[in-house]
């Protein structure tokens, strides 16, 4: 009983992953494990293109002193590396497990890339006002 309830939370979850969307009609598993991967690839080169501009307006903020600015540009790539880590062995290698390391669990990994890609984005975006700035993120919805 506790498998299928926790089987069931878990499919709920993933049908709210807008890469689920995306590729809904990518028709067999093959297809539709390459769909979501290209999403995550999608999503993580739309998360690359934001980096540099939040780097520049940093480096905008003339009311800091160049070093507060430099060690704040620091602190943020040391973010961006924490965030990719976690991001690998959270979707890489503990998704696995949770799919028993079945046939599912490829796919399930790509559509935890893509989500905690998707997120960190958004956060980015929201937190340094870039929304006119970038093209809107490809998720088939708004932000």
């Amino acid at each position: 009983m506790k498998r299928s309830l926790l089987t069931l939370s878990l499919l709920g979850i993933l049908a709210a992953s807008p890469a689920l969307a995306i590729c809904e009609d990518a028709g067999a598993n093959v297809t539709y494990k390459e769909c979501v991967r290209d999403q995550a690839a999608a999503a993580d080169a739309e998360l690359q293109a934001v980096l540099p501009l939040i780097y520049g307006e940093i480096f905008q903020r003339d009311f800091m002193s160049i070093e507060l600015r430099q060690l704040w540009a620091s602190r943020m790539r040391e973010g961006q590396r924490a965030f990719e880590a976690f991001r690998e062995i959270d979707c890489i290698e503990a998704t696995s497990f949770e799919w028993w390391g079945g046939s599912g669990a490829g796919g399930a990994a790509s559509l935890c890339q893509y989500d905690k890609t998707v997120a960190r984005t958004r956060d980015l975006v929201s937190r340094f006002q870039l929304e006119a700035s970038v093209a809107p993120i490809a998720t088939g919805d708004a932000p």
